[in-house]
């Protein structure tokens, strides 16, 4: 679901960018975006098909870079360069978090390898570590601090792009682990209410912008929300005998996953 997702939307915004960001307009910055363009595509590539942890991290962070470098093509202008260093920072205080719930995983199993775990009820505090992690990569309000500014100065490809997929992988994260994971009762509850208010709090923000760009950027935060809302539906019924209606809670967030994917995408290109 996740890599046709990359797929789609990363190839939309390679033909996109052919002319929105041209070299005849752009000499200089042109040819660097694409080669960050394509190590981006394949960071993310490697994120949703690597089962080692310690693999895992890396090629996280090497999505978090070329993202940064993309968000700020246009380097001249002050306001791009604050948001690339809010995103920048904002992701690493992310990765420190995931850093740490690797590296625990790895000491109490033995290996950084990466599969199913439900087994073994003492890893499930790790899952709050992942949740801070990926959350901050998703826009989960209050974690949304660097997504506005972010979408609001990128170019509209790289808007596309972050919106479209690179939230997503926040998104990935938390159904990867918590579904590899056992999960301790109050996390399914917890990503509802996070969801709940990330919907509510995103579109309210989203009324009160007169910039395109941040508008979408704030509807982000809304349509995570609702996604999480059906995640957190999932891990609510694993922890209740999987019960039946967390597998339609779940398919319905998958489905928004793509729903959003596809239209943010569109709107930022359009």
């Amino acid at each position: 679901i996740f890599l046709c997702l990359l797929s789609v939307v990363g190839a939309a915004g390679a033909v996109y960018s052919r002319e929105y960001w041209s070299d005849r307009h752009y000499p200089v910055s042109a040819p660097r975006g694409r080669a960050w363009w394509s190590g981006l595509l394949l960071s993310l590539l490697l994120v949703v098909t690597i089962s080692n942890g310690l693999h895992f991290l890396i090629a996280w962070e090497l999505f978090t870079v070329c993202a940064y470098f993309l968000i700020t093509l246009e380097r001249k202008r002050v306001a791009v360069r604050k948001a690339g260093w809010l995103y920048l920072a904002a992701s690493h205080a992310g990765t420190l978090a995931l850093f740490a719930f690797f590296a625990l995983l790895a000491t109490r199993t033995g290996s950084w390898e990466l599969g199913p775990m439900r087994d073994q009820a003492a890893l499930s505090p790790l899952i709050w570590l992942a949740l801070f992690g990926f959350g901050v990569k998703a826009g989960l309000f209050p974690l949304h601090v660097w997504l506005p500014s972010a979408h609001a100065n990128a170019p509209s490809h790289v808007s596309a792009m972050l919106s479209g997929v690179a939230l997503k992988m926040g998104i990935y994260g938390i159904v990867r682990f918590s579904g590899w994971l056992p999960v301790p009762p109050a996390a399914g509850w917890v990503v509802i209410g996070l969801g709940a208010v990330s919907a509510l709090l995103g579109i309210a923000f989203a009324l009160a912008q007169n910039d395109f760009k941040r508008l979408l950027a704030y509807c982000s935060v809304e349509n995570v929300g609702i996604i999480l809302i059906g995640v957190g539906g999932g891990m609510l019924a694993v922890t209740t005998g999987d019960a039946q209606w967390g597998r339609l809670a779940l398919a319905g967030a998958l489905l928004h996953v793509w729903n959003h994917g596809a239209f943010n995408a569109l709107l930022f290109l359009g």
